[in-house]
């Protein structure tokens, strides 16, 4: 959201070439705190503004995982990390049940450097 009249023009050009491409997004702000328009932006917008972009970029989004990152709160929910996350559906495009529940993938290459992708669960073992 530090740049969301950027991502918005981004989002609605691309929307409007592809309208057929899924939008989503993350952010730390929760849902109250975006549609009060009281988060951070680097352009100087006043409150109203702020909640009108934040009207408009809704009207382009699938879903959005909303709410800061918690690490002593960790999920397994599909899309968020901690559990005071959540996930927050625009469109009819998704339901709940299309996501699947979090998942990660280790490499380990020859040289011993390790590579985790995805989201790793804190406190839970490693299958």
């Amino acid at each position: 959201m530090q740049q969301a009249p950027d991502f918005l023009a981004l989002v609605e050009l691309l929307h409007n070439q592809f309208p057929s491409l899924s939008f989503s997004m993350y952010s730390g702000y929760a849902r109250p705190e975006l549609d009060g328009g009281f988060y951070w932006c680097r352009a100087q917008l006043r409150r109203a503004e702020k909640q009108a972009v934040w009207r408009t970029l809704q009207t382009h989004l699938d879903f959005a995982v909303l709410g800061r990152y918690v690490a002593s709160r960790p999920s397994i929910l599909p899309l968020r990390t901690s559990t005071n996350q959540t996930l927050t559906l625009f469109s009819k495009r998704y339901c709940e049940e299309d996501f699947e529940q979090q998942g990660f993938e280790i490499q380990i290459d020859a040289g011993g450097l390790v590579q985790v992708t995805g989201f790793p669960v804190a406190g839970l073992p490693i299958p």
